[in-house]
């Protein structure tokens, strides 16, 4: 009897300690899974952040280059202007070309990395892109203003032709 409650109990025992050690090896490779998938989530994460950053560059550059061109225009349509207009626009579209130089200057220097870093990044970037943007249309605006105005011939008729 005694034989077989010590038997028993080695079954027991070995049954226990199969299936804990089984347990074990499922936890590991558990783990091991995981790790395969935290890395294929960050290569994913990764390259989803390469292709917004590409995009957000490409998409700024062609903002950029449509900036050059306005200023271009606005510099072609001062050289119409009298000399103190001139002068004055000149100074201002200047100003603001070098702006969109000192911004795309920025984009192709920036290097991608921590995403809180290029949230701060572009966040800044849009908003000084965005006041070059609005100086560049009021600069327009003012310049067909002008134009208008120049353009804009009024006479009296005659009292005595009619």
């Amino acid at each position: 009897m005694n034989n077989l409650k010590i038997v028993l109990l080695g079954c027991i025992a070995t049954t226990t300690m199969l299936s804990c050690d089984k347990s074990s090896e499922k936890k590991i490779e558990d783990a091991k899974e995981n790790v395969v998938e935290a890395k294929k989530d960050l290569v994913q994460a990764r390259l989803d952040s390469t292709n917004e950053y590409l995009k957000y560059k490409e998409e700024v550059e062609i903002k950029l280059t449509e900036n050059d061109r306005k200023i271009a225009e606005l510099k072609e349509k001062m050289k119409e202007e009298k000399k103190e207009i001139r002068d004055e626009y000149q100074q201002k579209l200047q100003e603001l070309d070098e702006k969109n130089a000192k911004l795309k200057t920025r984009i192709e220097e920036h290097k991608e990395g921590v995403s809180e870093k290029w949230d701060t990044f572009k966040r800044d970037f849009n908003q000084e892109l965005d006041e070059l943007g609005k100086s560049l249309s009021s600069m327009a605006e003012k310049t067909k203003r002008r134009t208008k105005k120049k353009d804009f011939h009024f006479t009296i008729p005659n009292k005595d032709s009619s």
